[in-house]
């Protein structure tokens, strides 16, 4: 997963960031050993659609695709659209 060009992040039931690629420390602009003292909400705003998205795949076990996301942090200067 190191080597994906695209920011990925793994997290557990808690979601506290387990483990995060150098594309997320990229991204979200911080180290990957500070990463992972967080959780989800702490580097993503609490109305970022991410939440609920991460909510319903982990009530109905299933996969879902989301397009033009808005992600961003003051940490990362501001709005991103994610896909």
């Amino acid at each position: 997963m190191e080597a994906l060009p695209c920011p990925v992040i793994v997290m557990d039931a808690a979601q506290a960031i387990t483990y995060a690629n150098g594309a997320a420390e990229y991204f979200f602009a911080t180290s990957q050993s500070v990463l992972k003292r967080l959780r989800l909400v702490d580097v993503v705003p609490f109305s970022s659609p991410l939440i609920g998205l991460l909510a319903q795949v982990r009530q109905d076990n299933v996969r879902i695709n989301e397009y033009a996301v808005h992600v961003g942090t003051p940490r990362t200067g501001g709005e991103r659209i994610v896909d």
